[in-house]
């Protein structure tokens, strides 16, 4: 079934497309296999910005300003030239040379080096000819590093009042030819100019000092684009690699926790690999987590694009239980140190040229590649770290006496007649009349005291010779959990990534690839809750053979207790594996014209099983062959595969006409998604040695097995302009086509504007107000769009039932509706951004405000219509998210020998369902409410304990005597009011200090807890119970009948049950020593650097559950690591 045609894309018809697309990849073949460039030396452009008169020499030094490019003469080879007139505008550097040379007829020859190498034209008898130039008398070569010892790559060695010069490689290596008493000018971006005086000496090393980059400098990756921070129009926020390495974190994207505004990280479990969840600038969709209607999936999870390919951000399911809450994570397979740069996009200017993937922002995660050198060469890095991580967040539980008095109580209060036999007794109440009444366990220590052991190495491999460079190599990571079993996660990556520029730099291409092994190895599910509701006087684990211990009572032949270690005897393997592949071509027509290909492919394969033996059975459930009954093992088998194709080819074309320059960009995607799904269930094994095989089990099931397929096709452009640099204007535009609509309703528009003005170039300012070293006003809006809702919506659909008379039926699951369209997003945005004392200190300001509509949604339906709903647009719903951003950053001290940096960042989101004609009639009536957030909850009002009764009271609404469901009322959302991080990083010398201070407020649940009374551990705080009339309190009195049941069950869906959950958290910490370079220079290394890595090393909060990000899931371990990073 064709499920997305090319023919509504453009309302020329799909021929458009068809040869659009043909021409480009046709012209591709051409010109990268066919087509023969002309000199080099005239397709290198110069830009003249004023109507100038330069002498020669200022002439070659423009040149070699603005390309690759050389000078070797004798300074009297050209002395006496005239100064030569230039106009402003574009020319190119074969034309400014030959006019610049002509009156002294002089010729030139090009190099291989790029090496411009003057002579006399043999037809002048007054200037020296070529074979009269003199070597130069002296070879000086060297290292040079940063403030840090790192090796700097590409700095720029000249001789100073000259043009001869080279670049440092990939190693900072350098060797130049000087004359006596020559000045070397070395020059870097980011770093401060140096000037040394020759003095005979053979190796001159040089370690360079760190300056206030500026900001035409910073280049950020906006997906199809590149562009300077400085003329940058979108909200668009980057992290390097920096920042990321030596992190000991499973997904790269939970190093940017407290690093980003307006994103927002909130991990699902501290079980390494499993997904988080991820939102940029608020939920933007009704199918939140949570409130989901069945059938349908989330619809605010933001796109991740990796090298130009796009990775689905939906997580896996897992079949794994509750250790793999949130399921597994697709971006875990991804090492983290493989990363050179994420950057986040967020309002409309940024993301609308990805049009309907772009509504909940877009992540750009870009790996590393190889560097540009002057010579050939290769370079060797190992990097390793190992450490430990712990649990330490501890709640205050009832010790064996505290326990026991409150179970005793309870049945007091309760008025349990205890005149019955002794079995009956053992059998309902084993903690008080059979076990150990002086035992004490701590079950937390027992359960969750693990220590989790960490190891991470890899190695790259990275060089190359100027025009063709590369970096592969490998890591592996291994961490073991803290719970109880031989569980743990096992990493394996590698990556390659080609890079190759003609001669001529007309024609580039780049070849990348990262491929990742992830294996789950789990025993059992999260022991949070048995380390917290485990009575303390329960049984020892294992019996004196060493057996699990099921404390089967003698007189009721029964176990009296589920043995918290059952649940590690069913296992959990996962098998992941991942392949992102891109492939990326360019070539240079004529000038400042390009045509472009991007290609990619996706796969993530994962295989699961779970195994459920008999030794996990309590005895007396067991299979029993001469009675026939008992439960026997079980196994599933469960296999998700996603792949994914992408083809899109480009044009991009740049021009300048007097003061204005123009970025065009047109091109064209297609997207093939495929999905498969398979789950089976094998049951009733005999032997649990055969539960690894399907053809082990006496009773095979397939409650899943289907396959989905996914088209996307789109034209887009950009256009972008600038107005004597300090007036910027974005255009983009997109037009989509999904399979995920119905006909008709298969393609959407898309566009947005973004403007600035940078006012810190105005003479006004400059004058005034000198200490503003950078100004600017930007401003965006435009409309972005949602197809998150899942394949074949709009379909009827059909599932296989139950057999009838031997032949397979189906039972409708779906009803048609062609007519539902895109969710669209309206963003808005306006920011400041400022920078004073020569850039060393930085604020920026943003102001936004999304307006979601048209939402995806299921509409419900009368019973009478065989269907509980239908998938439909919700044009009366409307979503507004809007907000402050505001990150600060300064240099607070620079010298030669010590730095001091900071950074705060602050995002301040409130999310609110505007409108929704209706609700008041449907089932989201009780979900949602119109004017409050969309995690708005829906509780009982807590009133407090009454002193006569000691029951928890709740506002009667409707007054009529009966606390029930209709007198729940919204209150408290879930939302985080505000959210943030501080960083500091001090160097001095070779010595780094860095830490980064994690911050939010926000109200969460805080009682998983069961009934106060029961066979169950509490919080010591409950012994502040009720005890008799009058008691002022606000907990409960000890009970195990089922109506206090109930009324604590209410007091779990209340208002009492909520509070401040915010929390500050030393998120992490990393002490690092970079050695010298004379030092290591002795053991023939490049470069060397130790470190320390603290994470989540202090929580400050009054949250009274485990953890105020995880809740009740396994929280994140404080850990310790230490390492190295060495290049030889």
């Amino acid at each position: 079934m064709n499920f997305l045609s090319i023919k509504g894309l453009f309302p020329c018809g799909k021929w458009l497309i068809r040869y659009l697309m043909r021409g480009l990849i046709g012209l591709f073949c051409i010109v990268s296999m066919g087509m023969t460039p002309k000199s080099g030396l005239s397709q290198s452009t110069i830009i003249i910005e004023n109507d100038t008169t330069m002498t020669v020499h200022q002439v070659f030094d423009l040149i070699m300003v603005q390309s690759d490019y050389f000078f070797l003469f004798e300074d009297d080879i050209i002395k006496g030239l005239p100064q030569v007139t230039l106009k402003k505008g574009k020319t190119n550097a074969k034309l400014l040379l030959d006019k610049s040379l002509s009156p002294g007829q002089i010729r030139y020859e090009i190099k291989e080096n790029n090496q411009i190498l003057l002579f006399k034209d043999p037809s002048n008898p007054d200037i020296k000819t070529s074979g009269d130039l003199k070597p130069q008398q002296f070879q000086v070569n060297g290292t040079i590093t940063g403030s840090k010892g790192e090796v700097l790559v590409g700095v720029t060695v000249m001789i100073k009042n000259s043009q001869r010069g080279t670049l440092s490689d990939i190693d900072g290596y350098y060797q130049l030819k000087v004359n006596p008493q020559d000045v070397l000018v070395f020059s870097y971006v980011g770093f401060r100019k140096i000037e040394i005086t020759f003095s005979g000496q053979d190796i001159l090393d040089v370690q360079m000092e760190e300056e206030i980059t500026s900001l035409d400098e910073v280049v950020v990756n906006a997906g199809y684009y590149k562009i300077s921070e400085r003329n940058r129009t979108g909200s668009i926020s980057r992290v390097t690699s920096k920042e990321i390495q030596d992190q000991p974190v499973t997904n790269p994207l939970m190093a940017l926790q407290g690093r980003v505004t307006g994103l927002e990280i909130s991990p699902s479990s501290g079980t390494p690999g499993i997904a988080a969840k991820i939102r940029v600038r608020g939920e933007n969709s009704l199918r939140v987590p949570g409130k989901l209607m069945a059938g349908l999936s989330e619809g605010g999870r933001p796109m991740y694009i990796i090298d130009g390919v796009p990775v689905s951000s939906e997580s896996i399911s897992s079949v794994g239980g509750t250790a793999f809450i949130g399921g597994i994570d697709p971006l875990a397979t991804i090492n983290p140190e493989n990363i050179e740069s994420i950057e986040v996009l967020k309002d409309a200017d940024a993301t609308s040229i990805y049009g309907s993937r772009g509504a909940n922002g877009v992540i750009l995660i870009t790996t590393k590649r190889g560097q540009l050198g002057g010579r050939e060469g290769t370079d060797f890095q190992l990097s390793m770290y190992k450490g430990l991580g712990k649990y330490t967040t501890r709640a205050n539980l009832l010790n064996t006496e505290q326990y026991l008095a409150m179970r005793r109580e309870a049945l007091a209060n309760d008025e349990i007649d205890l005149n019955i036999p002794i079995e009956d007794l053992r059998r309902r109440d084993p903690d008080l009349y059979f076990w150990d009444q002086d035992r004490y366990t701590d079950w937390q220590k027992v359960l969750l005291g693990g220590t989790a052991d960490i190891t991470d190495i890899q190695g790259n491999i990275s060089g190359g010779n100027g025009y063709t460079y590369y970096r592969f190599g490998g890591a592996y990571h291994k961490e073991s959990l803290i719970t109880p079993g031989k569980s743990n996660y096992n990493r394996a990556s590698g990556n390659i990534n080609i890079n190759h520029r003609s001669k001529d730099n007309r024609f580039t291409a780049n070849v990348s690839a990262t491929y990742g092994i992830g294996m789950h190895d789990i025993s059992g599910g999260s022991s949070v809750s048995n380390a917290l509701e485990l009575p303390p006087n329960a049984p020892d684990l294992f019996d004196e053979n060493g057996e699990l211990n099921w404390a089967i009572d003698p007189l009721t032949g029964v176990s009296s207790w589920v043995n918290p270690l059952a649940g590690t005897k069913v296992t959990t393997e996962t098998d992941s594996r991942n392949l992102v592949g891109n492939l990326g071509l360019s070539y240079e027509i004529f000038s400042q014209f390009r045509i472009k290909l991007n290609a990619g492919y996706t796969e993530l394969k994962v295989d699961e099983i779970r195994k459920s033996p008999l030794t996990s059975i309590a005895p007396e459930r067991r299979f029993n062959i001469e009675t026939g009954r008992g439960e026997k093992a079980s196994a599933n088998f469960h296999t998700n595969m996603r792949r994914s194709t992408l083809i899109e080819p480009q044009l991009e074309w740049s021009y300048d006409i007097a003061d204005h320059h123009f970025d065009v960009l047109i091109g064209a995607t297609y997207q093939k998604e495929n999905n498969q799904r398979t789950l089976i269930e094998g049951e009733e094994y005999d032997q649990d040695a055969f539960l690894g095989s399907l053809q082990g089990a006496t009773i095979i099931n397939i409650p899943i097995d289907r396959e989905e397929i996914y088209k996307y096709a789109a034209l887009f452009g950009r256009v972008g302009y600038t107005f004597k640099n300090k007036y910027l204007l974005n255009l983009t535009g997109r037009r989509d086509g999904s399979s995920r609509f119905g006909p008709g309703k298969r393609f959407g528009n898309f566009g947005a504007i973004g403007a600035a003005y940078i006012f810190s170039d105005e003479t006004f300012i400059r004058e005034k107000l000198s200490f503003i070293s950078f100004g600017k006003l930007r401003g965006s809006y435009g409309t972005t769009g949602n197809d998150q809702i899942g394949n074949y919506k709009y379909l009827d659909l059909y599932t296989l039932s139950i057999p009838f008379m031997g032949n397979m039926t189906l039972i409708p699951n779906g009803l048609y509706n062609p007519d539902f369209r895109w969710e669209k997003t309206d963003k808005l945005e306006l920011a400041l951004e400022l920078s004073f004392l020569k850039d060393r200190v930085s604020i920026q300001t943003n102001w936004y405000q999304n307006r979601s509509k048209n939402q995806l949604i299921a509409r419900v339906l009368p019973y009478s219509t065989g269907f509980t709903s239908i998938t439909d647009n919700f044009s009366e719903a409307l979503i507004q998210n809007s907000g402050w951003e505001f990150l600060l950053r300064g240099t607070l001290i620079q010298n030669p020998d010590f730095t001091w940096s900071m950074s705060f960042n602050l995002s301040v989101n409130r999310n609110k369902l505007v409108s929704f004609e209706g609700i008041e009639d449907s089932p989201y009536s009780t979900i949602f409410k119109v004017g409050e957030s969309l995690s708005i909850q829906r509780l009982y009002v807590w009133e407090g304990v009454d002193p006569e009764t000691g029951e928890h009271q709740f506002l009667d609404k409707d007054d009529n005597g009966i606390i029930n469901d209709e007198d729940k009322v919204f209150n408290n959302a879930l939302d985080r009011d505000f959210y943030g991080g501080i960083t500091q990083e001090l160097s001095y010398k070779g010595l780094g200090l860095s830490f980064l201070f994690q911050f939010s407020r926000q109200n969460a649940r805080f009682i998983e807890s069961r009934t106060p009374g029961y066979n169950f551990n509490q919080p010591d705080y409950v012994l502040d119970r009720w005890q008799e009339p009058g008691d002022m309190t606000n907990v409960q009195r000890y009970s195990t009948q089922g109506t206090m049941g109930t009324s604590f069950s209410q007091f779990r869906s209340s208002t009492g049950n909520l509070e401040d959950a915010s929390f500050i958290r030393l998120k992490s910490l990393n002490l690092s020593y970079t050695f010298s370079k004379g030092l290591i220079n002795k053991f023939n290394l490049k470069n060397l650097r130790l470190f320390v890595q603290g994470q989540n090393l202090l929580t400050f909060t009054g949250y009274s559950g485990p953890d105020p990000e995880t809740r009740y899931g396994l929280p994140p371990l404080r850990m310790i690591t230490t390492g190295f990073h060495i290049t030889f």
